[in-house]
């Protein structure tokens, strides 16, 4: 995983909220370098080899080992010259309070006083509720930045909207929020191929659980949970191997449910079993608003499956989990799935 989403939510911000949204060049450094992120003991993030990420006088401004040519020094993140990893120095008024204010409403979202983030998630339709936790989780952030002073002395507000677990409603919705936010942040849902529509050809800033391939592959976007489109498989090999030589593990299970991208995630896990040698034992495919796992679990324990993992959501996770608890079996390592 990416160094920690949330560092990179909050270099995202640092960077963008008192300029512009990020250029394609910012967010390819951003992309290369956010493994080697680090906090200084204030708080601030420090992304190495962000080279030239200015955009106006009043924006703190990232460079590499105080070199200040951008003219202009307030706010101004200096990285170790040699690129390492270090925190390097931070000048006053880098980060939060007012003293990076200024510029007014300088972008899409951005005024003076506030910077506006969109969230769009499921929370009703065939499995209401689905997003919720996304919503409840970004509503939560945003308390917590507001409660500490904003983003360089702006309040950050939510925008949230519903998909319905519809692609074509997804699009619709980030259609309508991309003209009033400066980007989306923790969007909880399946239909996230009609997202990855809406920002396409945009420099619109997307971060949450990709799961669509039209998500992973945009690249405007930064997951919680990178994946590689060039490669097959969910990056979970290598878990799989660990587990089958620490914990002798030799039957997989995979649980999806009916969905499109729901199911080419669940292949995905099936390369992942394959490429560690850890044979699929159970594959059972169920109806999106399924609620009794009895029987999937009873052929859990039936085939003796001792890893399991699903792409469902997590209501169908906790079902999943009683019902393994009725049979009075689990697998030795049950991975419900990102929700979870």
């Amino acid at each position: 995983m990416r160094r920690n989403a949330i560092a990179l939510f909050v270099g995202v911000f640092l960077i963008a909220a008192c300029g512009s949204r990020l250029t394609d060049e910012q967010r390819a450094a951003l992309v290369a370098n956010a493994g080697e992120a680090t906090t200084d003991a204030g708080g601030v993030v420090v992304v190495p080899g962000v080279d030239g990420a200015t955009t106006t006088t009043t924006m703190a401004t990232v460079v590499r080992g105080g070199d200040r040519s951008s003219g202009s020094s307030e706010g101004a993140i200096a990285l170790p010259s040699d690129g390492g990893t270090g925190a390097g120095t931070v000048d006053p008024g880098a980060a939060g309070g007012a003293s990076c204010g200024g510029g007014g409403a300088s972008d899409v979202g951005v005024t003076e006083t506030e910077i506006k983030i969109g969230n769009v998630s499921t929370i009703s339709g065939p499995i209401p509720g689905f997003g919720q936790t996304g919503v409840n989780a970004v509503k939560a952030y945003v308390n917590f930045v507001n409660a500490t002073g904003g983003v360089c002395g702006r309040k950050l507000t939510l925008v949230t909207a519903d998909d319905r677990l519809q692609s074509g409603t997804s699009k619709s919705e980030h259609d309508k929020l991309k003209e009033q936010v400066m980007g989306f942040v923790g969007g909880t849902t399946v239909v996230d191929d009609g997202a990855a529509q809406s920002i396409e050809g945009t420099n619109i800033v997307y971060t949450g659980l990709a799961i669509s391939d039209a998500m992973i592959s945009a690249p405007n976007n930064f997951p919680t949970l990178p994946l590689d489109p060039s490669v097959k498989g969910n990056n979970a090999a290598a878990i799989f191997r660990y587990f089958k030589e620490v914990d002798g593990v030799s039957k997989a299970g995979i649980v999806y449910p009916a969905q499109a991208a729901a199911k080419a995630r669940a292949a995905d896990y099936r390369a992942d079993y394959e490429a560690a040698g850890v044979p699929v034992v159970l594959d059972a495919e169920v109806a999106v608003t399924e609620t009794n796992y009895a029987g999937v679990a009873q052929n859990v324990k039936n085939a003796g499956v001792d890893i399991l993992v699903t792409t469902l959501e997590i209501t169908g996770m906790s079902n999943l989990a009683r019902d393994l608890q009725t049979v009075g079996y689990f697998p030795t390592i049950p991975m419900y799935g990102s929700q979870a």
